[in-house]
């Protein structure tokens, strides 16, 4: 089962390994796109792009 908490309700360690997963996700993402979000549409998507990506990768791993 996966507990899914609001920011406001986590621990100092919940916050600080969701931090640094996304970190670790951003950088991954930076990569895989070299810099050039010229494919998507528009910031949001980039946004929601990352978003749905790190979540999947997450619940993966």
């Amino acid at each position: 089962m996966i507990l899914i908490r609001t920011y406001k309700d986590m621990t100092s360690g919940e916050k600080r390994s969701l931090t640094l997963s996304m970190k670790k996700y951003a950088d991954a993402f930076a990569e895989k796109h070299k810099g050039d979000l010229s494919s998507f549409a528009s910031e949001a998507d980039v946004i929601d792009t990352f978003y749905a990506e790190w979540l999947k990768d997450s619940l993966d791993s």
